[in-house]
Parts: structure tokens; C-alpha cells; sequence
């Protein structure tokens, strides 16, 4: 694994605070999924649950005591807090296989059109829309910035580590977020596609949608 963060010039390559690796493995598992799927990624983080090769089953048997899937090391989100439809994402691994298909079906019917970003638990999902084997290394595939609807209002110190399309990631502040954010913003205009909003703003409930052109 490398680090560093292309295209956002500040403070990249350096980690501080909690270790990278949980966000690590996440990007991966994101990157492999499209690789599956022809450069297609997820059209929901749910999709990298089910199955015999699936994220959760990775984690049961390569995962270090204590570390859980979609939730950072030492926040307060959980899996009994992460909801799939009317239930959680704790529920949903306890199903069987085949309803869990059907369950995480459901869950893709329920997603708005447009999408380009969502979150599950600690992790919010930004590849919608690309093309995971054609584009660059610029391209943000995940951010990692836990949930503040269990873990309130992130600080200025805070970590938040971005997952760019060439497996990498780089750790940053929240301070330092909204300017590599208008940089990368910048870099999907350039690709094609719509610019990511406050990603505070996006919630389990809430994904976020690209405005509708202007005719």
C-alpha cells in the first residue's frame, strides 16, 4: 500500500491520529467490486455484504478482535446503527443468504436517481458515476468521516482519511476537508461528473443527488 492523496496539495501523505488501515481495506474491497463488475462500482455498499467473497466475510477471517466493517475504530457507530431498509445492518448479516439478496434488492429499488454519494456507517461512498478501471488516481472513491448522527458534530482536528481510485489513502483534518474538496471537485468537472456537496450532509437517510441540468 502507498500513501498520499492526488490532487489536493495540502498536508498529503502523512497520518495522524488513528491508524488507515480499516479505510485501507474498505477501498480495496470498493476497488474489487469493480473490477468484478467492469469498472463498475456499487450502486450501494450493501452490495459488498452479500456473498462468498463478500467484505464481511473478509473481515471474519483476516480482521484484527474488535475491528468491524463500515464502522471506524473508535467511534460510536455500530452495526445495530447502520440501518438496511427498516432494520440494521446487524439484522441483515444475521439473515440467511438468500434473503439477504433479497433484502439488499430492496434497498436498491428504495435508492433516488442522480445518485452520487452515500453513506454507510463511517464511510461515505463517492464513486457513483465513474468508471472505476478508465479513471485516474485523482478520482475519490470513499471518505471516511463517522456518522454524526451517533458520534455528533466532527472537530476541526478530527481525522478524515479520502480513498482515491488508485487504492490509496490519505489522512487529513476536518479543517482541511472543505478545501481539498473544492480541489477535487474541480478535478470531476473535469471527468464529467457533478460536484460533491458538504459531506456532512450526507446521511443514511439523506444520499446526495446531482442538481438537474440546466436546459
Amino acid at each position: 500500500w502507498q500513501y498520499g492523496m492526488p490532487g489536493f496539495t495540502g498536508q498529503t501523505g502523512q497520518t495522524r491520529g488513528p491508524d488507515v488501515s480499516s479505510t485501507l481495506s474498505m477501498v480495496a474491497w470498493l476497488s474489487e467490486f469493480g473490477w468484478s463488475n467492469d469498472g463498475l462500482g456499487p450502486d450501494h455498499a450493501l452490495e459488498l455484504c452479500t456473498g462468498v467473497n463478500s467484505v464481511m466475510a473478509y473481515w471474519a477471517y483476516y480482521s484484527s478482535p474488535g475491528i468491524t466493517p463500515f464502522c471506524f475504530p473508535g467511534t460510536k457507530t455500530s452495526l445495530a446503527g447502520i440501518p438496511v431498509g427498516t432494520g440494521s445492518l446487524e439484522e441483515f448479516l444475521a439473515l440467511p443468504a438468500s434473503d439477504q439478496i433479497r433484502r439488499a434488492a430492496d434497498v436498491l429499488m428504495e435508492l433516488p436517481e442522480g445518485i452520487i454519494a452515500h453513506r454507510f456507517g463511517d464511510f461515505i461512498f463517492v464513486h457513483h458515476g465513474a468508471d472505476l478501471g478508465r479513471e485516474g488516481p485523482e478520482l475519490w472513491t470513499l471518505v471516511m468521516l463517522p456518522d454524526p448522527t451517533v458520534n455528533g458534530p466532527p472537530a476541526a482536528g478530527d481525522p478524515v482519511h479520502i480513498g482515491a481510485n488508485d487504492q490509496t489513502v490519505s489522512e487529513i483534518t476536518f479543517g482541511e476537508l472543505a478545501e481539498a474538496l473544492t480541489q477535487q471537485n474541480a478535478y470531476r468537472a473535469t471527468i464529467g461528473l457533478p460536484p460533491l456537496p458538504d459531506l456532512t450532509t450526507v446521511t443514511h437517510e439523506k444520499p446526495a443527488v446531482a442538481s438537474p441540468k440546466k436546459e
